[in-house]
């Protein structure tokens, strides 16, 4: 008996994602696009592109860049 097997978008996305990596379009050391450009290009939501790249770092096939602090936050009004 074969099986249906239901997969979830983000799982085609990082299918797609993967055979770039295999062909070699996408290289070590390489920046792949970014959530909001696979976003558009996919035609799914950011949140799904997310999910997408979280497999493919689960997977070991990408690493997220660390999260740098672009500019301290303002000072908040002193309490009364």
């Amino acid at each position: 008996m074969i099986e249906n097997v239901v997969e979830y978008r983000y799982e085609q996305v990082a299918s797609k994602i993967t055979q770039l990596i295999h062909r070699g379009t996408l290289r070590p050391g390489e920046r792949i696009p970014s959530v909001r450009r696979i976003s558009r290009q996919e035609k799914v939501s950011v949140s799904t592109a997310l999910q997408a790249y979280f497999l493919l770092e689960d997977r070991g096939l990408i690493e997220a860049p660390p999260i740098r602090l672009l500019r301290p936050l303002a000072e908040p009004p002193p309490s009364r």
